[in-house]
Order: structure tokens, then C-alpha cells, then sequence
């Protein structure tokens, strides 16, 4: 076999290789996007967090407000009571992130 045949199996060899590896690399890139929106979200909520502060309300009615919903994503959503009150503590859990929160009486 010449040097040129030999470097055509080298390349060829080499081609299929990086082939196979295709989608792990897409499924790897995926993953990479999902973890960039993630971190942008996060900046977002971090960047805002003290102005989203300034405008919370924690009573709407007579419905107590979940402080994580309004900061992280601005969101108005209500607080309903749950079992595991003790003496001193009332505990909350939201309705739409399902957060708890244990409130001293």
C-alpha cells in the first residue's frame, strides 16, 4: 500500500471517528443551551432582585404572597396554609412553585 492509500485510511479512519461522535456532541451542545438559559435567568432575577424587592407585597386580599414567585420571577402567586403548624410556627406552601415557608406566630 503507497503513503498516499495509507493517509487516505488514516483519514478515513479519522472521519469516521469524529462521525460517531456526533450525537454526543449535539446532545452535549443541548445541554450547554439548557445550562446557558438557566444561568440567564438567574442573572436576570439576581440583576432585579432588589428593585422586585421594593414591590412586594406580602398581603393581596387577605392572601398571604410568596416572596420567592415575586423576586425570582415577578410573579404574583398566593400562599395556602399546610399541616405542620406547631406552637410557634404557621407553615405556607405557594401554589405555584410549591416553596414552603415556616412563619413564626
Amino acid at each position: 500500500m503507497s503513503h498516499a492509500e495509507q493517509l487516505i485510511e488514516i483519514a478515513t479512519e479519522l472521519a469516521m471517528d469524529v462521525k460517531g461522535e456526533v450525537a454526543t456532541l449535539q446532545r452535549r451542545l443541548a445541554e450547554l443551551e439548557n445550562r446557558k438559559l438557566e444561568i440567564e435567568a438567574r442573572l436576570d432575577a439576581a440583576k432585579y432582585a432588589l428593585q422586585r424587592l421594593s414591590s412586594f407585597v406580602s398581603v393581596r386580599g387577605t392572601e398571604f404572597q410568596c416572596p420567592r414567585c415575586w423576586i425570582l420571577n415577578e410573579a404574583i402567586a398566593s400562599l395556602r396554609p399546610i399541616d405542620g403548624e406547631t406552637k410557634d410556627q404557621d407553615s405556607f406552601r405557594c401554589i405555584v412553585c410549591e416553596s414552603e415557608f415556616g412563619l413564626r406566630s
